[in-house]
């Protein structure tokens, strides 16, 4: 029930070809060196290091994606002068897109075979989420310092996002069905309960919808 919303790239130029082909060649670089380092991350620290680079590493791989169709369909609908830079682009993002899995694929086999190791769940379910810029972090955790007519409104204003890619969504879920288990103070119940709820109700009217179709058909 989530919807990707696209973004159409215009005709590409050469110039735009060349700028866009030397960054994904940057960041290509920078993922290369950014796996290394996690596959040689110590068990004891992976959890530090996944609490900043998880949620980037998931935004990363949505964005990538569009970022691929954009071009794709740029490519289809324009007759470039120069195909083979188009090529070469289109093939960058495609080796970006399979070094982010491999990344992601290793981090999930470590995740299971560590129980101990703690996943940024808040973090994670906010990519699924509109958060105003008010409710930074110390607005959005429900503590005794907030009243109760405070936290409805911070519960009012969040609201889960439909237009999540679904490469964003599967990865988010996958993390957050290993995750959310493995937290068990207090505290951090309270962080995930505001966040939560608002998927909770998007799904349960995705579901009263589908029912109603049905039963008019």
């Amino acid at each position: 029930h989530y919807r990707t919303q696209e973004k159409t790239m215009p005709p590409p130029t050469h110039d735009d070809d060349e700028r866009r082909k030397q960054q994904a060649q940057v960041d290509l670089a920078q993922l290369n060196r950014v796996s290394h380092r996690l596959a040689l991350t110590e068990p004891s620290q992976l959890p530090t290091v996944l609490s900043k680079l998880l949620p980037r590493l998931v935004t990363r791989v949505g964005d990538n994606q569009q970022k691929l169709s954009s071009r794709r369909a740029a490519n289809s609908s324009s007759n470039s002068n120069h195909p083979n830079d188009s090529a070469l682009l289109v093939g960058l993002l495609q080796e970006i897109h399979a070094k982010l899995m491999e990344m992601l694929s290793h981090t999930i086999k470590r995740v299971r075979e560590d129980e101990q190791c703690r996943l940024p769940c808040v973090d994670l379910l906010k990519l699924l989420l509109i958060v105003p810029k008010d409710d930074d972090d110390n607005k959005i955790n429900s503590n005794s310092n907030n009243s109760n007519e405070q936290q409805q409104q911070q519960q009012q204003s969040i609201q889960a996002n439909s237009q999540v890619d679904p490469f964003t969504l599967h990865l988010t879920t996958t993390f957050l069905t290993l995750g959310i288990p493995r937290c068990h103070e207090r505290s951090e119940l309270l962080q995930l309960l505001p966040l939560l709820l608002p998927l909770l109700d998007q799904e349960s009217q995705n579901s009263s919808s589908s029912s109603s179709n049905s039963k008019v058909v």
